[in-house]
């Protein structure tokens, strides 16, 4: 919904989810529910006065924008989950749909996937967020002269509750204001996940500069308590016993080089394995399937060529499911667990279960040419990842093809997953050429860094300012029964 003010000369957008209590839902149903007359009630609820309304159904959309090709601005990737065809709901199928910088010629379904997509394969996603995309098009179409008559050509597809609604939208020009009424905080309702907007009274409060600055303040010292301050502890005295089921959930193509130490390191600290062999030929399917901890294998057909990241987590997640997890454990075949690790975890789990979390990232210890050394300078000693999390049947997966996040998208907190005082350790990054070679095929799966925006992927192997530290005595890692400083 767009509110034209001719007089302030801006257009302003009002988020669909936005509830209005009088009626019980959400402010895009009151005209389909009571026509002009209860929309103009619901906006006055929420604190939007109008005069006139004009309502279009989606058939004049379609109809004025078939055969308009238009180029918008793109200012970072984007990557978003959308319907397999534009009529049908996303939950009975979904594909990701991307734009990449600078620019994108739309045109078509393309046109529709730019409006209309609201969930981002990571980042930020809803109604606000589609809104920018939205606001964008429109800016577009106000400054290529767009014919909006197209739109009203046909009169059964638009209603109008007085001739005048149609005046103060011939008014809008393009350079006139967009705003969002994005002062709304998200709520869950009646089972329904939606917007609710302040009293009149806190809006003139939030409106105030004082109140912005002191937000922005407030916001940038939550993050940083989040990633660096809020770190759940593992210590205990007494030794914790194992209260929940905990499973290890692996995807492996090819990884004989490291399996026998994995299965030695993770086996112990956990009540089973679930794996997927990715098209194995070097037999790691076999020798997972014949150890003793591995619940279930799952097996991708050998004709496959590509990686599938998300959809390999999806099944090994409703295998875990089916075996009971309680709580999972995502590893690689390269990584390896500290030292009492299970106890430790099982602090952690039962301390942060009275903050109510469900997430935890733990230290990742790159290791660097020795095995008791990892690097700790510049963004290697933040390194930080989720691995240990709640199994939750209706787990919210980050889509992405690579990189993605395996732990439940709703565990976080303000935007950030809580940090655990746990260790894991990489040995991947232990030789120059297997960092090399990293290097090398991320680059070729990713040229443009779309997927590791910012950071990209040369660092895997410079040296630049390199700085390690010795693994402590205490979290030291086994493999094989051995402390790999013996």
């Amino acid at each position: 919904m767009v509110v034209v003010d001719p007089a302030r000369r801006l257009l302003l957008w009002v988020p669909r989810d936005i509830w209005c209590r009088s009626f019980g839902d959400r402010v895009n149903t009151a005209f389909a529910r009571g026509g002009h007359g209860l929309l103009r009630a619901a906006l006055a609820e929420i604190g939007v006065t109008i005069a006139h309304s004009l309502c279009l159904r989606r058939s004049a959309v379609e109809r004025a924008l078939s055969g308009l090709s238009l180029t918008v601005p793109v200012p970072a990737p984007l990557d978003l989950l959308y319907p397999l065809t534009p009529l049908t709901n996303i939950q009975d199928g979904r594909k990701i749909v991307s734009f990449r910088p600078p620019e994108e010629r739309l045109e078509g379904e393309r046109i529709h996937q730019w409006v209309g997509a609201r969930q981002s394969v990571f980042g930020r996603t809803g109604d606000l967020v589609r809104i920018e995309r939205q606001q964008v098009f429109v800016r577009r179409l106000l400054e290529t002269g767009f014919d909006f008559g197209s739109v009203i050509a046909e009169p059964g597809r638009i209603s109008m509750s007085s001739p005048a609604a149609l005046e103060d939208a011939a008014a809008v020009r393009c350079h006139w204001r967009f705003a969002t009424l994005d002062d709304a905080r998200p709520a869950r309702i009646q089972g329904k996940e939606v917007l609710v907007r302040p009293g009149a009274l806190v809006r003139r409060v939030m409106s105030s500069r004082a109140y912005r600055l002191l937000a922005v303040f407030a916001r940038r010292l939550r993050g940083l308590l989040l990633r660096r301050v809020l770190i759940v502890p593992s210590w205990g005295v007494m030794a914790a016993r194992r209260r929940v089921r905990l499973l290890a959930v692996l995807a492996v193509r090819n990884g004989m080089r490291y399996l026998p130490g994995y299965l030695a390191n993770v086996a112990p600290h956990v009540d089973g394995i679930v794996a997927i062999d990715d098209a194995s030929t070097d037999g790691s399917g076999a020798l997972l399937q014949a150890h003793p901890a591995v619940l279930e294998m799952l097996r991708v057909p050998a004709g496959r060529t590509y990686w599938d990241e998300v959809g390999n987590y999806k099944k090994l997640h409703a295998a875990a499911l089916r075996h009971g997890a309680e709580w999972m454990l995502s590893l690689d075949a390269d990584e390896r667990l500290e030292r009492g690790f299970r106890e430790r975890a099982e602090r952690v789990i039962r301390r942060g279960r009275r903050l109510g979390l469900r997430v935890f990232t733990v230290k990742m210890r790159e290791l660097w040419d020795d095995l008791d050394m990892y690097r700790c300078d510049g963004i290697w000693g933040r390194k930080r990842v989720s691995r240990l999390f709640a199994a939750l049947p209706n787990h919210r997966f980050d889509y992405r093809p690579l990189h993605s996040v395996k732990a439940p998208q709703q565990g976080r907190v303000a935007g950030q997953f809580i940090g655990a005082d746990l260790e894991i350790y990489h040995l991947h990054t232990l030789r120059r050429p297997d960092r090399e070679a990293r290097r090398d095929r991320y680059k070729a799966l990713d040229p443009g860094a779309i997927w590791q925006p910012g950071i990209g992927y040369d660092y895997l192997a410079d040296e630049s300012g390199l700085r390690r530290r010795r693994i402590r005595a205490r979290r030291m890692y086994l493999e094989n029964g051995l402390d790999r400083r013996e």
